[in-house]
């Protein structure tokens, strides 16, 4: 099973997705973790200078960097899902979208048209997180898109997108489960335990 991590930057999606696997893997389940942008293919590394600051990329080609960083990874993520009972993905092609937004002329359903033709998962845990109470976590402020004003870009970006009429062509196979744990003041345990009870629904174990 296909499964993806979305949200905005220090919305929690690595912590909750190192707690499922490890769950999973408690479990008897076999995991792989994977997160998009690779960096460490000739595109990711390109990628990585660009959010570290180091290098200064036009916006139309960094866009297409992170878009073919996903295309050129397509066979080995077809091959691990076939391989593991769970591929877990702290991003795809739905941050791909939200963050091509803030540079990129494109529409948002040309967007989604291109990404369409990727490997669509089974189930993607959005965690809805208020930029402010994002910026206040502050786990990680090295990369040039979590100024405050991009993120706030993104959060409307990813609302736009679900609200998509073309949605339908990326939606995930089996669940699309938001996790607002701003507006029901839920810590990051609580949507750690409602994503695994998600999980626990959704799976039929062969163990």
């Amino acid at each position: 099973m296909f499964i993806v991590f979305e949200g905005i930057d220090n919305s929690g999606k690595t912590t909750v997705l190192d707690y499922i696997a490890s769950i999973l893997r408690s479990s008897g389940y076999s995991v792989y973790r994977i997160s998009f942008p690779i960096r460490t293919s000739l595109t990711g590394q390109l990628i990585d200078r660009y959010l570290k600051g180091e290098i200064d990329i036009r916006p139309s080609v960094i866009t297409n960097l992170f878009y073919y960083n996903r295309i050129e990874h397509q066979d080995k993520l077809a091959e691990l899902i076939d391989t593991y009972d769970f591929v877990l993905c702290d991003r795809y092609i739905y941050s791909g979208i939200c963050y091509t937004k803030l540079s990129y002329v494109n529409t948002l359903e040309s967007l989604i048209k291109r990404e369409s033709n990727l490997i669509i998962p089974d189930i993607v845990f959005h965690l809805d997180v208020d930029p402010y109470t994002a910026r206040n976590r502050k786990y990680n402020t090295s990369d040039v898109t979590e100024r405050l004003d991009k993120q706030i870009e993104v959060y409307n970006a990813y609302n736009k997108l679900y609200r998509s009429d073309l949605f339908k062509l990326i939606k995930p196979r089996l669940l699309l489960s938001r996790i607002d744990s701003y507006n029901t003041h839920m810590t990051i345990d609580s949507v750690m335990d409602v994503i695994n009870l998600i999980l626990r629904s959704t799976m039929s174990p062969n163990h």
